[in-house]
Protein backbone atom coordinates (compact mmCIF):
# COMPACT_ATOMS: atom_id res chain seq x y z
CA UNK A 1 0.00 0.00 0.00
CA UNK A 2 2.96 2.35 0.88
CA UNK A 3 4.47 1.39 -2.25
CA UNK A 4 1.54 2.53 -4.35
CA UNK A 5 0.76 6.05 -2.79
CA UNK A 6 4.46 6.44 -3.30
CA UNK A 7 4.31 5.63 -6.98
CA UNK A 8 1.13 7.86 -7.15
CA UNK A 9 3.18 10.54 -5.65
CA UNK A 10 6.18 10.38 -7.79
CA UNK A 11 3.98 10.24 -11.12
CA UNK A 12 2.04 13.38 -9.79
CA UNK A 13 5.22 15.09 -9.13
CA UNK A 14 6.72 14.40 -11.99
CA UNK A 15 3.52 15.25 -14.24
CA UNK A 16 4.07 18.68 -12.45
CA UNK A 17 7.25 19.28 -12.41
CA UNK A 18 6.86 18.55 -16.50
CA UNK A 19 4.32 20.89 -16.90
CA UNK A 20 5.70 23.48 -15.14
CA UNK A 21 8.77 23.06 -17.22
CA UNK A 22 6.60 23.08 -20.32
CA UNK A 23 5.06 26.51 -19.25
CA UNK A 24 8.14 28.47 -19.25
CA UNK A 25 10.05 27.09 -21.68
CA UNK A 26 6.74 28.67 -23.65
CA UNK A 27 6.90 31.48 -21.82
CA UNK A 28 10.98 32.16 -22.59
CA UNK A 29 10.15 31.36 -26.44
CA UNK A 30 7.00 33.99 -26.63
CA UNK A 31 9.58 36.73 -24.55
CA UNK A 32 11.71 35.95 -27.62
CA UNK A 33 9.52 36.49 -29.95
CA UNK A 34 8.86 39.27 -29.28
CA UNK A 35 11.84 40.71 -30.03
CA UNK A 36 12.02 38.85 -33.61
CA UNK A 37 9.95 40.81 -36.14
CA UNK A 38 9.73 37.65 -38.59
CA UNK A 39 7.84 36.07 -35.50
CA UNK A 40 5.13 39.21 -34.87
CA UNK A 41 1.16 38.68 -36.55
CA UNK A 42 1.37 42.15 -38.37
CA UNK A 43 -1.73 42.05 -39.70
CA UNK A 44 -2.87 42.04 -35.87
CA UNK A 45 -0.64 44.75 -35.39
CA UNK A 46 -2.23 47.11 -38.31
CA UNK A 47 -5.80 46.39 -36.88
CA UNK A 48 -4.42 47.22 -33.18
CA UNK A 49 -2.72 50.56 -34.66
CA UNK A 50 -6.23 51.22 -36.68
CA UNK A 51 -8.05 50.91 -33.28
CA UNK A 52 -6.39 53.02 -31.37
CA UNK A 53 -8.88 56.16 -32.02
CA UNK A 54 -11.49 53.60 -30.97
CA UNK A 55 -10.56 52.86 -27.54
CA UNK A 56 -12.72 52.95 -24.63
CA UNK A 57 -11.02 56.36 -22.59
CA UNK A 58 -12.49 55.17 -19.28
CA UNK A 59 -11.21 52.07 -18.95
CA UNK A 60 -8.42 51.63 -15.32
CA UNK A 61 -5.68 51.05 -18.31
CA UNK A 62 -5.00 52.11 -22.03
CA UNK A 63 -3.74 49.27 -24.10
CA UNK A 64 -1.42 50.21 -26.00
CA UNK A 65 -0.64 48.65 -30.27
CA UNK A 66 2.53 46.68 -29.63
CA UNK A 67 3.96 44.24 -32.47
CA UNK A 68 2.36 40.80 -31.14
CA UNK A 69 3.80 37.37 -32.10
CA UNK A 70 1.62 34.51 -33.75
CA UNK A 71 -0.75 33.20 -30.97
CA UNK A 72 -0.83 29.75 -32.60
CA UNK A 73 2.85 29.28 -33.14
CA UNK A 74 3.43 27.77 -30.53
CA UNK A 75 1.49 25.69 -28.13
CA UNK A 76 -0.70 25.92 -25.89
CA UNK A 77 -3.37 26.92 -28.98
CA UNK A 78 -5.59 29.84 -28.66
CA UNK A 79 -9.27 29.24 -28.44
CA UNK A 80 -10.76 32.79 -27.36
CA UNK A 81 -11.85 34.70 -24.04
CA UNK A 82 -15.48 35.30 -23.30
CA UNK A 83 -17.15 37.17 -20.98
CA UNK A 84 -20.80 36.54 -19.17
CA UNK A 85 -22.70 39.97 -17.84
CA UNK A 86 -25.63 41.54 -16.59
CA UNK A 87 -24.99 44.74 -17.80
CA UNK A 88 -27.78 46.12 -16.45
CA UNK A 89 -29.94 47.37 -19.59
CA UNK A 90 -33.68 46.04 -20.75
CA UNK A 91 -34.07 44.31 -17.86
CA UNK A 92 -30.57 42.23 -17.27
CA UNK A 93 -29.97 42.98 -13.86
CA UNK A 94 -30.12 40.64 -10.17
CA UNK A 95 -32.06 41.61 -7.78
CA UNK A 96 -32.03 41.30 -3.60
CA UNK A 97 -34.83 43.24 -2.07
CA UNK A 98 -35.19 45.97 -4.46
CA UNK A 99 -31.46 46.23 -4.85
CA UNK A 100 -29.93 46.41 -8.10
CA UNK A 101 -26.85 43.37 -8.69
CA UNK A 102 -25.20 43.60 -11.98
CA UNK A 103 -21.75 41.67 -12.76
CA UNK A 104 -19.40 40.85 -15.66
CA UNK A 105 -16.81 37.60 -16.03
CA UNK A 106 -14.42 36.26 -18.13
CA UNK A 107 -13.30 32.91 -18.98
CA UNK A 108 -10.49 31.23 -21.23
CA UNK A 109 -11.48 28.79 -23.83
CA UNK A 110 -10.42 25.15 -23.68
CA UNK A 111 -6.42 24.64 -25.07
CA UNK A 112 -3.69 22.15 -24.45
CA UNK A 113 -2.56 23.80 -21.08
CA UNK A 114 -6.49 23.97 -19.44
CA UNK A 115 -8.17 20.96 -21.09
CA UNK A 116 -7.44 18.47 -18.46
CA UNK A 117 -8.92 19.89 -15.56
CA UNK A 118 -12.09 21.47 -17.81
CA UNK A 119 -13.61 17.93 -18.27
CA UNK A 120 -16.75 18.59 -20.83
CA UNK A 121 -16.90 22.42 -19.97
CA UNK A 122 -16.12 24.25 -23.40
CA UNK A 123 -14.49 27.40 -21.43
CA UNK A 124 -13.24 28.27 -17.92
CA UNK A 125 -13.79 31.31 -15.70
CA UNK A 126 -11.20 33.09 -14.03
CA UNK A 127 -12.86 35.66 -12.50
CA UNK A 128 -16.01 37.24 -11.68
CA UNK A 129 -17.19 40.43 -10.17
CA UNK A 130 -20.37 41.40 -8.51
CA UNK A 131 -21.54 45.07 -7.98
CA UNK A 132 -24.00 46.89 -6.26
CA UNK A 133 -25.11 49.40 -8.12
CA UNK A 134 -27.67 52.51 -8.21
CA UNK A 135 -26.84 54.05 -11.65
CA UNK A 136 -28.14 52.59 -14.68
CA UNK A 137 -27.33 54.81 -18.00
CA UNK A 138 -30.37 52.84 -20.80
CA UNK A 139 -29.31 55.14 -23.46
CA UNK A 140 -25.35 55.70 -24.04
CA UNK A 141 -24.40 52.90 -21.26
CA UNK A 142 -21.91 54.90 -19.32
CA UNK A 143 -22.48 53.20 -16.25
CA UNK A 144 -20.18 50.47 -17.43
CA UNK A 145 -17.29 49.01 -19.84
CA UNK A 146 -15.23 46.52 -20.11
CA UNK A 147 -11.98 44.74 -22.51
CA UNK A 148 -11.41 41.25 -22.50
CA UNK A 149 -7.16 41.23 -23.61
CA UNK A 150 -5.31 37.98 -25.40
CA UNK A 151 -2.42 40.07 -26.76
CA UNK A 152 0.08 39.07 -23.90
CA UNK A 153 -0.98 35.26 -24.21
CA UNK A 154 -0.45 32.58 -23.28
CA UNK A 155 -1.16 34.93 -20.18
CA UNK A 156 -4.58 37.13 -20.45
CA UNK A 157 -6.14 40.15 -18.70
CA UNK A 158 -9.83 41.55 -18.28
CA UNK A 159 -10.62 44.93 -17.17
CA UNK A 160 -13.69 47.14 -16.59
CA UNK A 161 -15.61 49.50 -14.52
CA UNK A 162 -19.28 50.01 -13.08
CA UNK A 163 -20.11 53.66 -12.38
CA UNK A 164 -22.07 54.37 -9.65
CA UNK A 165 -23.52 57.85 -8.00
CA UNK A 166 -20.46 57.41 -6.02
CA UNK A 167 -18.10 56.28 -6.78
CA UNK A 168 -16.71 54.13 -10.02
CA UNK A 169 -15.35 50.61 -9.40
CA UNK A 170 -12.08 49.82 -11.62
CA UNK A 171 -10.77 46.13 -12.04
CA UNK A 172 -7.87 45.09 -13.40
CA UNK A 173 -7.82 40.89 -13.34
CA UNK A 174 -5.06 38.40 -15.23
CA UNK A 175 -4.07 35.03 -15.34
CA UNK A 176 -0.95 33.82 -16.20
CA UNK A 177 -0.50 30.21 -18.36
CA UNK A 178 0.19 28.58 -15.11
CA UNK A 179 -3.40 28.88 -13.84
CA UNK A 180 -1.86 31.84 -11.04
CA UNK A 181 -4.58 34.69 -10.68
CA UNK A 182 -5.02 38.02 -9.21
CA UNK A 183 -7.31 40.81 -9.74
CA UNK A 184 -7.30 44.46 -8.69
CA UNK A 185 -10.33 46.57 -8.08
CA UNK A 186 -9.86 49.74 -7.04
CA UNK A 187 -6.13 49.23 -5.28
CA UNK A 188 -7.16 46.22 -3.41
CA UNK A 189 -5.37 42.99 -4.32
CA UNK A 190 -7.21 39.68 -4.69
CA UNK A 191 -5.13 36.44 -5.09
CA UNK A 192 -7.39 34.52 -7.19
CA UNK A 193 -7.19 31.28 -5.92
CA UNK A 194 -8.62 32.18 -2.54
CA UNK A 195 -12.21 32.59 -5.11
CA UNK A 196 -12.48 33.61 -7.85
CA UNK A 197 -15.83 35.50 -7.27
CA UNK A 198 -15.64 39.02 -5.69
CA UNK A 199 -18.43 41.26 -4.50
CA UNK A 200 -18.50 44.53 -3.97
CA UNK A 201 -20.71 47.07 -2.26
CA UNK A 202 -20.45 50.95 -2.37
CA UNK A 203 -21.28 52.80 0.86
CA UNK A 204 -23.06 56.40 -0.04
CA UNK A 205 -20.06 58.00 2.21
CA UNK A 206 -17.65 56.59 -1.08
CA UNK A 207 -16.28 53.82 0.60
CA UNK A 208 -16.39 49.88 -0.64
CA UNK A 209 -16.80 46.78 0.76
CA UNK A 210 -15.58 43.81 -0.62
CA UNK A 211 -16.27 40.11 -0.24
CA UNK A 212 -13.98 37.36 -1.90
CA UNK A 213 -16.08 34.16 -2.60
CA UNK A 214 -14.76 30.45 -3.21
CA UNK A 215 -16.75 29.34 -6.32
CA UNK A 216 -17.10 25.98 -8.05
CA UNK A 217 -15.27 25.35 -11.41
CA UNK A 218 -17.38 27.68 -13.80
CA UNK A 219 -17.79 28.47 -17.30
CA UNK A 220 -19.55 31.55 -19.27
CA UNK A 221 -22.59 28.79 -19.66
CA UNK A 222 -22.65 27.74 -15.63
CA UNK A 223 -21.73 31.58 -14.00
CA UNK A 224 -25.62 33.31 -14.30
CA UNK A 225 -27.03 30.06 -12.67
CA UNK A 226 -24.76 30.17 -10.10
CA UNK A 227 -24.60 33.65 -9.65
CA UNK A 228 -28.93 33.49 -9.15
CA UNK A 229 -27.83 30.87 -6.24
CA UNK A 230 -24.86 33.08 -5.12
CA UNK A 231 -27.28 36.11 -4.58
CA UNK A 232 -30.10 33.84 -2.35
CA UNK A 233 -27.33 33.22 -0.21
CA UNK A 234 -28.21 34.85 3.79
CA UNK A 235 -24.52 35.97 3.97
CA UNK A 236 -24.45 37.56 0.53
CA UNK A 237 -27.95 39.02 1.32
CA UNK A 238 -26.76 40.82 4.56
CA UNK A 239 -23.43 41.97 2.33
CA UNK A 240 -25.60 44.13 -0.61
CA UNK A 241 -28.63 45.38 1.75
CA UNK A 242 -26.58 46.23 4.79
CA UNK A 243 -26.60 49.84 6.40
CA UNK A 244 -24.95 52.52 4.29
CA UNK A 245 -24.66 50.53 1.13
CA UNK A 246 -26.17 52.95 -1.70
CA UNK A 247 -29.51 52.27 -2.62
CA UNK A 248 -31.72 51.99 -6.18
CA UNK A 249 -34.15 53.67 -4.06
CA UNK A 250 -33.38 57.26 -6.05
CA UNK A 251 -32.63 56.16 -9.45
CA UNK A 252 -35.99 56.87 -12.28
CA UNK A 253 -36.85 53.72 -14.26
Amino acid sequence: MKRSIFTVLFLVLAFNHGYTQNVDSLREAYIENRNIPDSWNMELFEEDVMGLDKRNERLPFKDGAFPTPYYNRSQPDYNGLSNMMMPGVQGLYKEIDGQRILYNSVSIGKNSLNADHLGERKDDLFFQIVVLTDFIDDTTYTHLGSQLYSRNHPDYLFQGYFKTSVETVEYLAFQTATGSGFAVINMRLFDLSKGKTILIAPHTDGSLRSMQISSPPLSSATVDGYTDELIRDPKVVEFFTAPGVITWENQQD
